[in-house]
């Protein structure tokens, strides 16, 4: 301690304070030394020593009360990036009860909005959302009530609406908390309806998309833990709208056609896309073929939903073309799948189905 602390004579503090980690060393007199220097570094992100003292002092996960007041100084004057480094230890690393977090989070809060925090110039409120999220990754069981107290004095643009869906998503992902989750899931569909801009369609499709199960069963059990399907019920039901509105807003057929069929399985209308079931059957009753076949392929994605297309399933069985025999034979084909998906009873469909058990096609 007779050694001054500064970056020529005091590289010896940096191989005591690694040598006091390494071998779990616990000298008080010694740690409170460090937080004295600690209050009279000027610039922390000019000066390495900062860093390391903070991160000495959290290496146990327990931030006392003065440790808290000394880095919360601390962080008064970092403007930069770092600053959820800081955060990092001295709150999303802590094992501080649910009543010590909040109130330190809730200062923090306070400082920012007061324009207290950073040097040269004090950091924005989106900032001060952003780095205290990213700071909390160590322990994302604590960003819910960050989000949900805090996220109202973050302004939207499409940078920082990108920020924040990705924050949710992650935080939806890997919370194991169902109520919780669903408190999430919650807030996604808000975000979703109340902030539009270029990426909103692409983000929430990404985000409904990965709800799908994949061909690798590895990957299907992890997914289930993910977006259990009540959670992906509330994003539907709470989203149909933007669900409709964005689902041909991307370039590439494949794309849409991904999207109209997630459309489809949810019970999602889009209009001049997926035919109602009215629109279905005046299809279904005409003579257009390429129509019907459309049709068709969407109804048979429905499961037991068609049911009121009953009998004009049925009608199809009726009808011959010489013309194009193979897209007839393709649309009847569909139709004793869809029929078998809604169970029918009906003698007249039940005979056909059974007449068909011995062709190949």
């Amino acid at each position: 301690m007779g050694v001054p602390f500064d970056n020529q004579c005091g590289r010896i503090h940096y191989d005591v304070i690694y040598y006091f980690s390494r071998y779990k060393i616990n000298r008080p007199e010694y740690e409170s030394f460090l937080l004295s220097t600690l209050d009279t570094i000027a610039l922390p992100t000019q000066d390495d020593r900062a860093y390391e003292i903070v991160r000495f002092m959290a290496r146990d996960s327990v931030i006392d009360a003065r440790e808290w007041k000394v880095g919360l100084n601390t962080i008064t004057r970092v403007g930069d990036y770092s600053l959820s480094t800081y955060l990092g230890y001295l709150i999303g690393k802590s094992k501080s009860s649910q009543q010590e977090f909040q109130e330190r989070v809730d200062t923090y809060f306070r400082l920012a909005a007061n324009k207290k925090i950073g040097l040269p110039i004090a950091i924005s409120a989106n900032q001060a959302f952003f780095e205290m999220m990213e700071g909390l990754r160590y322990n994302r069981s604590l960003q819910p009530y960050v989000y949900e107290k805090y996220s109202s004095t973050v302004t939207l643009d499409v940078r920082s609406a990108s920020s924040i869906y990705s924050e949710l998503e992650t935080m939806f992902k890997e919370e194991g908390r169902p109520v919780v989750k669903a408190t999430i899931i919650g807030w996604l569909a808000d975000f979703f309806n109340n902030h539009v801009d270029e990426k909103s369609g692409e983000h929430l499709y990404d985000l409904a998309l990965s709800s799908q199960p994949t061909n690798n069963e590895d990957r299907n059990k992890k997914i289930a833990i993910e977006f259990p399907a009540a959670d992906l019920k509330i994003l539907v039901d709470r989203c149909r709208d933007r669900f409709s509105e964005y689902a041909m807003k991307v370039p590439y057929k494949s794309q849409q056609e991904d999207r109209i069929n997630f459309c489809i399985a949810n019970g999602i209308a889009i209009p001049g896309v997926i035919p109602t079931f009215p629109e279905a059957e005046i299809i279904l009753k005409g003579n257009d073929l390429n129509k019907q076949l459309d049709a068709m392929k969407m109804l048979v994605q429905m499961g037991n939903r068609p049911k009121p297309l009953e009998s004009a399933l049925i009608g199809l069985f009726s009808k011959r073309s010489l013309d194009d025999k193979k897209k007839l034979t393709d649309i009847q084909a569909l139709a004793i799948t869809t029929l078998g998906n809604i169970k029918t009873s009906q003698p007249e469909a039940i005979t056909y189905m059974t007449s068909k058990l011995r062709s190949y096609e």
